[in-house]
């Protein structure tokens, strides 16, 4: 397992969730729908990269089927006026429901996929990272957009670590 291979997919992984986030539709030009393709044509084809199984094909699908459900009204982690607690808890649900379908193909695929799933865990924090941590990076605000980059980091990061193990 190499360190700058599972850098270089964390930030891919940052980028492609940007993407499937506001960076996608405000920036490039492109709708939701497709946005969310792109990020799951990314994340699915890395996955697949990085161990040419060819039921890892099945990837994309998992992860455009993972951008579906929305955020309940939690991005806010307590930063608008809502409850910290219960916005980290539908995050930490949100955040097993990206994971839950691309675990379960790389689990049938004979990986264990703990990494993704510790990375669903973590999404309340990395959120949460993106309102505390002070980032002054072009096309990016303070909170969800930082937040959203991190979070797609540690999928990335998740993905390779999953495959390449």
């Amino acid at each position: 397992m190499s360190a700058p291979v599972i850098l270089a997919a964390a930030l891919a992984g940052g980028l492609l969730f940007r993407i499937r986030g506001g960076l996608g539709g405000r920036k490039l030009g492109t709708d939701t729908s497709e946005a969310r393709a792109l990020f799951a044509l990314g994340m699915g084809l890395m996955g697949w990269g990085f161990s040419r199984n060819s039921w890892l094909l099945l990837l994309p699908s998992a992860w455009f089927a993972s951008c579906l459900p929305g955020w309940f009204g939690a991005l806010g982690l307590g930063h608008d006026g809502t409850s910290w607690g219960e916005d980290a808890a539908w995050l930490l649900l949100r955040g097993l429901m990206w994971v839950a379908l691309p675990a379960l193909v790389f689990w049938d695929c004979g990986f264990a996929p703990w990494p993704l799933i510790a990375a669903g865990v973590l999404c309340p924090l990395a959120y949460e990272a993106g309102y505390r941590i002070p980032l002054k990076i072009t096309g990016l605000t303070q909170g969800p957009e930082i937040g959203e980059a991190i979070f797609g980091a540690l999928l990335g990061g998740a993905t390779a670590l999953t495959v390449l193990r």
